[in-house]
């Protein structure tokens, strides 16, 4: 359900309210703590967010322009939490970037070189996730 609001609102406004961050964190580490896994959740969630950081930071540096928002960055730790395994989060980042890549080349055709290129990356970080997550369950 969270992920369905953060994708909303990312689509919307390209942010994500701090209120659906805390209540997605609160539930994430909430289903942690109930399944007895907390530190592996943090673990996971280490694992998804610290490369887009990373890359937000470099960007900064270099372009001086903001690539990758603060929330891509929480909802990103968030969903760690859920897949815990670093081969899922691999495959989450897998899906979300070959996902976002094929829309931005879709949309690039279709629209001028002057307009903004930037996208709202949540959706696809939670259908990404979403496919990492049943893969879980199928194995």
């Amino acid at each position: 359900m969270t992920s369905a609001v953060s994708s909303y609102e990312d689509i919307k406004k390209l942010e994500i309210s701090n209120r659906t961050t805390i209540i997605a964190l609160i539930i994430g580490v909430g289903v942690a703590v109930y399944n007895n896994n907390l530190f592996d959740a943090y673990k996971g969630a280490i694992i998804m967010a610290a490369p887009l950081y990373v890359i937000a930071y470099i960007y900064l540096a270099i372009t001086n322009e903001q690539g990758l928002g603060g929330g891509d960055i929480k909802i990103a730790f968030i969903y760690g939490l859920y897949l815990k395994e670093a081969e899922l989060i691999y495959a989450a980042y897998f899906i979300t970037f070959f996902l976002a890549g094929i829309f931005l080349l879709i949309r690039k055709a279709i629209r001028s070189k002057s307009e903004n290129s930037g996208i709202p990356l949540i959706p696809f970080m939670s259908l990404g996730t979403t496919v990492a997550y049943i893969m879980i369950n199928i194995r």
